[in-house]
């Protein structure tokens, strides 16, 4: 998912489901809300790097949700500058999910989802996933359906199983 229309769509469709739980802005017609509902989701948009694809894209925007909730207090709609400031954090949170193992995450199904697509299409992978003994690569096996055969791309091959 690189498409300008499709990141917005779903990142719309996120929107709409999270703003339901708000009160919207008294004061402002539909118009005006529409507006607002298109400005946020431009920023949030704007600030998910491009080379995302949809799973992180999925993660981002769950993280984004849970920044929300914890920052922002009032039942009125959240601000464009805090769903900025949130998605900002989330992809701080997911892009060093990504990279560093971490068991501390509520979201590491979605974590595991990420890895496993990695692998099932070669893109690169952290190093500590392809020792055989690690714990991460026993998890994402057990957790995604990842076979030993499934790493064969990144060994060498007196390695491989």
């Amino acid at each position: 998912m690189g498409i300008y229309e499709d990141r917005t769509k779903v990142i719309g469709a996120w929107l709409t489901n999270v703003l339901r739980r708000y009160t919207p802005p008294s004061g402002m017609d539909d118009n005006t809300l529409r507006e607002e509902l298109n400005f946020i989701v431009e920023d949030v948009n704007k600030n998910i790097p491009t080379q995302f694809d949809a799973l992180d894209i999925s993660s981002v925007l769950t993280k984004t949700d849970g920044h929300v909730r914890a920052t922002h207090g009032p039942r009125t709609w959240p601000s464009v500058k805090t769903f900025i400031e949130c998605t900002k954090k989330a992809v701080d949170t997911h892009s060093r999910h990504i990279a560093i193992p971490s068991v501390t995450t509520n979201d590491v199904a979605t974590d595991l989802q990420v890895i496993a697509k990695k692998i099932r299409n070669g893109d690169p992978i952290p190093d500590y996933i392809l020792k055989e003994n690690s714990p991460y690569r026993i998890v994402i096996m057990e957790e995604t359906g990842i076979t030993p055969q499934d790493f064969n791309k990144y060994l060498a091959p007196e390695h491989r199983v």
